[in-house]
Parts: structure tokens; sequence; C-alpha cells
């Protein structure tokens, strides 16, 4: 199942954050933030459409990579917020 319009918007909303987080020098807890918003966000979509009913591992192994995903998404964003702020001599 795709994400919704509303969904879609969010992440990005978030990810825009996260990299004016790291132009501004906010702090390493923007991504904290960024990163629990965006897996929270993703794991609002039904799961179950992707997942075969393999027994009780799959629906923790999938939170886990929705939750690393998202941490991995959100330290990006941020990382390409300092960089772009270095590049642009701010």
């Amino acid at each position: 199942m795709t994400m919704t319009r509303w969904q879609t918007i969010s992440a990005y909303f978030v990810l825009l954050i996260a990299c004016c987080a790291g132009v501004f020098r906010i702090g390493p807890w923007a991504v904290v933030a960024s990163a629990s918003l965006l897996a929270l966000i993703s794991l609002v979509a039904n799961r179950t459409a992707f997942l075969p009913h393999a027994g009780t591992v799959a629906e923790p192994v999938l939170v886990l990579s929705h939750i690393l995903n998202s941490a991995a998404i959100a330290s990006a964003a941020y990382i390409f917020g300092f960089i772009a702020r270095w590049a642009w001599g701010l």
C-alpha cells in the first residue's frame, strides 16, 4: 500500500526541518525528533499489506526496519544541511 498524500507531505516537511536544523546548527536532538516523526509517519500506513503472515517474529522486525530507516534518513538530511551551510559559507 502506498503512502497517502498527507503522509508524503508530512515526511517531506520533517526532512526539510531536519535539513534546516543542520543548516542552523540546532543540534543532534533534531535528528532524534525527526527520526521519531518519520518512523511514526511510516508506521501509520497499513503494514500488513507488505507482510505475509509469517508468525510473531516478522512484526517486530518490520518495526525495527522502519526505525532504522527513519534514523538513517533523518541523519542524512541533517548532515546534508550541515554540508550545505559549509558550501554556502554561512
